[in-house]
């Protein structure tokens, strides 16, 4: 992903009816998921301090450990998963909607 410093132009970008729509809807696509993962992210790391003890995290051997705890890793690692997805999901909303408006102001780059 290119995020680059805004361009100073005197003209505004002007874009077709669809276009418009197109970058409303991935605007607004991508402001609900960074709002969502700004309430998970604080969420996931306080959960995981409090349930996974950095030892924990490196050990191969892991009878010891009780089922509860073993139960509450596979959880974290399962919603770890689902973050990713999510994480690759804004990233492919926001460079969607650079490659809009890039296209909207006649980018020649």
């Amino acid at each position: 992903m290119d995020f680059r410093a805004p361009r100073k132009r005197s003209a505004s970008l002007t874009f077709s009816h669809d276009a418009s729509h197109r970058v409303r809807v991935l605007t607004q696509r991508a402001s609900t998921q960074i709002g969502q993962l700004r309430q998970l992210m604080p969420l996931y790391q306080r959960t995981e301090r409090i349930l996974m003890p950095e030892g924990l995290k490196r050990m191969r051997d892991t009878s010891g450990i009780p089922a509860a705890q073993l139960e509450a890793g596979a959880m974290l690692y399962a919603l770890n998963h689902e973050l990713v997805l999510f994480m690759n999901g804004l990233t492919d909303t926001v460079a969607s909607l650079q490659a809009y408006v890039e296209d909207a102001s006649g980018s020649d780059d």
